[in-house]
């Protein structure tokens, strides 16, 4: 059974892109497909979910300043591209992710990095929460000189089963913070 806030939310979706995305010229069948079917609500703090698909810049953070470009920029942007499957792309300033998910449907691999801590948590929940049932991710994290390879595997709707079967040592990403550590 839907719900009557999935079916207002895939009526903005569906106004979003034939009332805000076709008219800037994003015509491409893909990209409109992706749109319609990588939910945008997904990506936006809860307080923004009802401003999702509406054409404006959305705050990704309390007393940020960064903002989601607006869905006709994004929507455009991924058009103008013109990523091919054996594209790797490299995304720098991943915001709420939302980009990052339209053109990981795209390319053969997609790096992407965020400098905000906060913003690349939220983007990072974003991103697993989109992984269909047997999806994975794979991660190397922690700190010199423990590092686990981590693999999350969706298995049900809301369920992941994590593994970190190895160990490894693997470079920080330039510009990242590096946690504090412990000290008295």
């Amino acid at each position: 059974m839907t719900s009557p806030n999935t079916l207002s939310l895939d009526k903005a979706r569906f106004n979003m892109i034939e009332q805000q995305v076709r008219p800037w010229e994003v015509l491409d069948p893909t990209v409109l497909a992706l749109l319609d079917t990588v939910p945008r609500d997904l990506f936006v703090s809860a307080a923004h979910k009802p401003m999702a698909y509406i054409d404006m810049e959305l705050p990704l953070g309390a007393g940020s300043d960064q903002v989601m470009l607006a869905p006709r920029v994004q929507a455009r942007l991924v058009q103008d591209l013109a990523v091919q499957p054996t594209d790797k792309v490299l995304v720098i300033g991943t915001g709420s992710g939302f980009t990052t998910a339209l053109l990981a449907q795209l390319a053969q691999r997609v790096v992407s990095l965020e400098i905000d801590e906060a913003i690349a948590r939220a983007a990072r929940e974003a991103l697993l929460a989109l992984l269909a049932p047997g999806g994975r991710l794979a991660v190397i994290a922690g700190q010199e000189p423990m590092m686990r390879a981590t693999f999350v595997t969706r298995v049900a709707d809301a369920s992941y089963r994590t593994a970190q079967p190895w160990d490894t040592i693997a470079p920080r990403l330039r510009n990242f913070p590096e946690p504090s550590r412990f000290s008295f």
